[in-house]
């Protein structure tokens, strides 16, 4: 989790010296993806820490369970952040291809 800000920062200016996007839409879109992975997350925090934690005193690996043994509703949250993203995204850099992607 604490990769992902290190791997979007080559990804953001990727997307800003070779589409041409203004600095501001590409600093508003990393704060965009950033806020999202805390919302993501954030419901189903405690639920998992309580599964992850029942499953270390009963000896079970963490790693065997399956995504449909998790909290009711992660999936469907996951994806509604997703596609909120995706929209806002699509929102947000529509039209900011500027002509000359080296200017602020």
């Amino acid at each position: 989790m604490s990769a992902v800000p290190l791997a979007g920062v080559p990804t953001m200016l990727g997307a800003y010296w070779a589409k041409g996007y203004t600095a501001s839409s590409i600093l508003a879109l990393y704060a965009l993806i950033l806020i999202a992975l805390v919302v993501a997350v954030r419901p189903f925090r405690q639920p998992l820490a309580k599964m992850i934690a029942k499953d270390e005193a009963a000896g079970r690996d963490i790693r065997d369970r399956r995504l449909r043994d998790g909290p009711r509703g992660m999936a469907v949250w996951l994806i509604f952040v997703l596609a909120a993203v995706v929209v806002v995204s699509v929102i947000l850099l529509q039209g900011e291809a500027s002509r000359d992607p080296f200017t602020w």
